[in-house]
């Protein structure tokens, strides 16, 4: 049996997402929990708990990143990267952890308007490293010049979040 997590069209988890989701009430999303850079955001009319990092510039060039997260009842913590436009799709991208790699190089799912997908499926060990890090870089290659840029963000707060939101989890489920 294939695990799935349950989300609002609205979430980037949701397969049927093409778009940055917005978080204010108008659209039916409301926040909860934050601890540094670290959310816990509640989309849709039933309110589904995502665990959520969001980085928006408009004005900046390649500055836009979200990333939303659930938890899958087998311990892995899934979701999706939402990287903005203007990246090179055959290079996909990589995950580090401080200094540590994290798996291998992540092709993009999707290519659209609103930016380039990435899928994230980490095991037990993978969030335990992230609970223990202090900065995930996520490294890719600019299309127009090849370059590489890449994206700090703090893991300052993320294994809390990450234990409320499977609080909430768990208690929407009981």
């Amino acid at each position: 049996m294939t695990e799935r997590i349950v989300t609002p069209p609205a979430s980037l988890l949701s397969s049927t997402a093409t778009g940055l989701p917005v978080l204010k009430a108008e659209n039916n999303a409301s926040t909860g929990t934050t601890i540094s850079v670290w959310t816990i955001a509640f989309m849709g009319r039933k309110e589904v708990p995502v665990m959520q990092f969001r980085h928006v510039e408009p004005m900046k060039v390649l500055s836009n990143l979200l990333i939303e997260l659930g938890w899958l009842t087998n311990g892995h913590l899934v979701g999706r990267l939402l990287l903005p436009n203007g990246l090179r799709p055959a290079d996909g991208v990589r995950l580090r952890i401080d200094e540590m790699p994290l798996g291998g190089k992540l092709s993009f799912e999707s290519v659209n308007r609103h930016g380039s997908v990435v899928s994230l499926n980490w095991d037990a060990a993978s969030v335990l490293a992230l609970r223990e890090g202090q900065m995930l870089g996520i490294h890719a290659i600019v299309a127009s010049s090849r370059k590489p840029i890449s994206y700090k963000i703090p893991l300052a707060g993320f294994g809390f979040i990450a234990e409320r939101l499977k609080e909430l989890i768990n208690q929407r489920n009981s």
